[in-house]
């Protein structure tokens, strides 16, 4: 009998110091999240305009992300970031910040205003087409940034995320140490460039040009809502995004999903 409730009692203890170790780490740091970003952007095709993308569908990929919100400096000093993951391809939190994750990505749709004129005036046109098309993505990066790169709110997607402001409908505290700003810079890899790409994704040449169009990546950055990503919410926002490569109405799908 003794020993039975020795053991129900060292059972308890156990469990009751899981539960509070559980309860603390979840102050700062996320459930396990796979984030997908979709591009979605569409133009009418006016040939004296040409050459552009009338259409343009691609999407990136990253798993198992854990977000972790506590101040951060890197090994030399010189930065100091408000957040950093903790976390990636597994169910292990990592033993070191990491500072960026690579995903995996596709284009899946794409078009070409295959006219362009040969002169000024519109009255001869040449014809163009894609002379290279590569449609996986796999060098698209997702990288945490400093406060100081944040150069203006109205140049980010997303809102403010200042724990004062309407706390309303949150049954959480936030970190007293997270900055007014958690960001991201989301970089699509469509062209070679600061991604390490290899290849160009996209390039189109026309008839009597000496040297081909290539695609522009798709570079912006993401405020998180760092109250919805704490209490694992699955949520989905979607962005007006003009490419400039496809002058028309396009859109940026954010969504993110609790992993298993």
């Amino acid at each position: 009998m003794k020993s039975t409730i020795f053991i129900f009692i060292v059972l308890f203890i156990l469990n009751t110091v899981c539960l509070i170790s559980q309860k603390k780490s979840s102050s700062d740091e996320t459930v396990f999240y796979d984030i997908t970003i979709q591009f979605d952007g569409n133009a009418e095709c006016e040939p004296c305009d040409g050459p552009y993308l009338t259409k343009l569908n691609a999407a990136i990929r990253f798993e198992k992300v854990k977000f972790k919100f506590k101040d951060f400096n890197d090994a030399s000093g010189d930065l100091s970031y408000n957040w950093y993951f903790s976390g990636s391809h597994g169910k292990q939190v990592q033993g070191f910040p990491i500072l960026s994750i690579l995903g995996e990505g596709k284009i899946w749709t794409y078009a070409l205003c295959d006219y362009t004129p040969k002169k000024s005036d519109c009255e001869e046109l040449a014809k163009c087409s894609f002379s290279k098309v590569e449609t996986n993505l796999k060098e698209s990066v997702l990288v945490p940034v400093t406060k100081d790169e944040i150069e203006s709110l109205d140049d980010m997607f997303g809102y403010w995320n200042n724990p004062v402001q309407d706390s309303s409908g949150f049954d959480i505290t936030l970190p007293p140490k997270i900055a007014d700003v958690c960001a991201v810079r989301v970089v699509f890899g469509l062209c070679a460039g600061r991604t390490m790409a290899s290849k160009t994704k996209l390039e189109w040449s026309c008839e009597g040009w000496k040297e081909p169009n290539k695609i522009t990546e798709i570079d912006f950055l993401l405020a998180l809502p760092v109250r919805k990503l704490l209490k694992g919410q699955q949520f989905e926002e979607k962005y007006e995004y003009e490419h400039p490569d496809v002058p028309g109405l396009g859109k940026l799908t954010i969504a993110y999903y609790p992993s298993d």
